[in-house]
């Protein structure tokens, strides 16, 4: 299913990890849905990046996690998302590495609702 079509008025943000934005297959469809952010701000490979727009008119944010090094930055990205005031608890996971996000944040994080959005992507 598109992406755009799996984003409703309950959907919080998302969590996207790649290993290169070069090779990531959502990068045009995140860009989009991000009113472009992502190819103004350009995202590195190396850090983190969180971006926010709105979604039915909701605040909606995106944080790229570029490498398996993510887990060191969960503390900081819940941080950052709970003082946004986010009106619900639910999340989307892109994932475009090996290791399975959404598992690990749905046993770390358990007071939030992750939903595995794959988007036939061939890791």
């Amino acid at each position: 299913m598109e992406l755009s079509k799996v984003l409703s008025p309950d959907i919080s943000g998302l969590f996207w990890f790649t290993t290169t934005l070069k090779e990531s297959s959502c990068f045009n469809n995140l860009d989009y849905i991000f009113d472009g952010l992502l190819s103004l701000n350009n995202p590195k490979d190396e850090d983190p990046s969180l971006f926010f727009t709105e979604n039915f008119t909701n605040k909606i944010f995106l944080y790229h996690f570029p490498s398996i090094e993510a887990g060191n930055h969960f503390q900081r990205a819940f941080e950052i998302i709970s003082k946004n005031n986010l009106e619900t608890r639910k999340f989307i996971v892109i994932n475009e590495t090996q290791k399975n996000w959404t598992e690990t944040l749905s046993k770390k994080y358990s007071n939030f609702t992750f939903i595995d959005y794959t988007n036939s992507i061939s890791i």
